[in-house]
C-alpha cells in the first residue's frame, strides 16, 4: 500500500514516531509529506508570520494544502494519513476523496472542542466529516465525535512511548528523590492543583515555563525550575518518588502521551481516574488513581510511607509491565495498519 503521511524531521512527536515505524512496514511504501517542517519555517519568518497564522490561517493553509497536492500528483498514493490537519483545507480533501484516495485522520488532540489555539482550528472542524476514517486516543472523543457523525468509522489508537536510555537502564536506589514532581506548562487549572498540594504542606517540584505568575508568594514546599525536555524529562520522572500527571479537559476520562511516558522510563504517576487508565494499569500496583481532591493527599501520604526499596521495585515492576504490554508507538503504528489493513 502507498500511504502519504504528514510529518515531521523533528524527533521526539508523534508524527516523527509513525513515519519512522510505519516506514519499516513491509506492507507499506510510506510517503512522508513534510507538512509540519513547512508550518514551522513559515512561523519563524517572524512576528507577522506568528499573528497572521491566528488572523488569517488561510495563508499557510494554501500553502500546505498546494505542497501536499503536489506530492499526491507525483506519487498517488492509495491513502492519505493526516495526522490533527489545522492548515489542511477541506477544499483539498474534497478534491482527494474524488480522486479515489482514503482519507485517514488521527488526532492527539480533540478535533472539535479547542482549550487553546494550538489544537485547533476551522480547518479541523470543518473537514472532519470528510474523513473515511478517524483515530481518536479517547473513547469519550470518539462518542462525541460520534454524536455528530453518526455515520463516521471511528477507532481508538492510545498514545504510547518511544525506546529510549531510560527505558532500559539500571535504576539506582540512591537517586530518589522524595518530592511530587510535574512537568509541564502552566495554566491556571495546573496552577491552582499544585497550589492546593502547597497549602496541604506537600513538598512540589514544578519544572515549566509560566507558573511564576501564579505563584507570586514564596513558599518552602514549592520549586519552580526551568523547563526539561527529552533525556532530562526522562530522568526526573525516573527519580522522583511519583510524577503527578494533570489532565487538560481533553483528557479527562481518557489518558494523554503522559500516560505511557512516565511508567516506560522508571515512573511512578499520580492521575485522575478513568477507564481507560484502569485497564492499562492496576491501581495503588502500577499507578496511582484518584478520584476527588481527599484522594490525592490520602494517596501522597500512602506513598511517602513506602520505603525507597518499595518504591523502586514498583518502578522496576511498572517499567516491565508496560515494556511487555505492547503499548509502544511501534505497536501502535502496527495496530493502526491492521485497522488500514482490514479496510482497504
Amino acid at each position: 500500500m502507498k500511504l502519504m503521511i504528514t510529518t515531521t524531521h523533528q524527533s521526539n512527536t508523534i508524527a516523527s514516531y509513525y513515519s519512522k515505524h510505519l516506514a519499516s512496514d513491509p506492507s507499506v511504501k510510506l510517503i512522508p509529506a513534510y507538512s509540519f517542517d513547512l508550518e514551522d519555517d513559515y512561523i519563524q519568518k517572524g512576528l507577522w508570520a506568528k499573528v497572521s497564522v491566528h488572523l488569517r490561517p488561510q495563508i499557510l493553509t494554501k500553502l500546505v494544502s498546494a505542497y501536499l497536492e503536489d506530492l499526491v500528483q507525483k506519487n498517488t498514493p492509495d491513502a492519505l494519513l493526516i495526522i490533527k490537519g489545522q492548515f489542511v483545507s477541506p477544499s483539498f480533501l474534497e478534491k482527494m476523496k474524488k480522486k479515489g484516495i482514503y482519507l485517514i485522520n488521527y488526532n492527539p488532540d480533540h478535533p472539535l472542542y479547542f482549550e487553546t489555539d494550538a489544537p485547533g482550528n476551522r480547518n479541523v472542524k470543518e473537514s472532519i466529516e470528510l474523513y473515511d476514517l478517524i483515530f481518536t486516543y479517547s473513547s469519550v472523543i470518539k462518542n462525541e465525535i460520534s454524536i455528530r457523525l453518526p455515520l463516521s468509522r471511528i477507532e481508538i489508537l492510545p498514545f504510547g512511548y518511544e525506546d529510549s536510555y531510560y527505558s532500559s537502564n539500571l535504576i539506582s536506589d540512591s537517586e530518589l528523590i522524595r518530592k511530587v514532581v510535574f512537568a509541564g506548562t502552566a495554566d491556571k487549572t495546573r496552577s491552582e492543583f499544585i497550589k492546593e498540594l502547597v497549602k496541604n504542606e506537600i513538598y512540589v517540584d514544578v519544572y515549566g515555563g509560566g507558573f511564576n505568575r501564579y505563584f507570586t508568594s514564596a513558599s518552602p514546599y514549592l520549586t519552580i525550575c526551568p523547563s526539561v525536555s527529552g533525556l532530562e524529562y526522562f530522568s526526573l520522572l525516573q527519580r522522583y518518588m511519583i510524577s503527578m500527571n494533570l489532565y487538560r479537559q481533553q483528557n479527562k476520562g481518557g489518558h494523554n502521551m503522559r500516560s505511557f511516558e512516565i511508567p516506560s522510563v522508571g515512573g511512578l504517576q499520580l492521575v485522575e481516574y478513568s477507564d481507560q487508565m484502569n485497564q492499562f494499569f492496576m491501581n495503588k500496583e502500577e499507578v496511582f488513581l484518584y478520584k476527588n481532591p481527599e484522594d490525592v493527599y490520602d494517596l501522597i501520604y500512602n506513598i511517602n510511607q513506602m520505603t525507597n526499596a518499595q518504591l523502586m521495585e514498583m518502578k522496576k515492576t511498572t517499567r516491565a509491565k508496560t515494556l511487555n504490554s505492547k503499548y509502544s508507538y511501534k505497536d501502535r503504528a502496527m495496530e493502526f495498519m491492521k485497522v488500514v489493513n482490514s479496510i482497504i
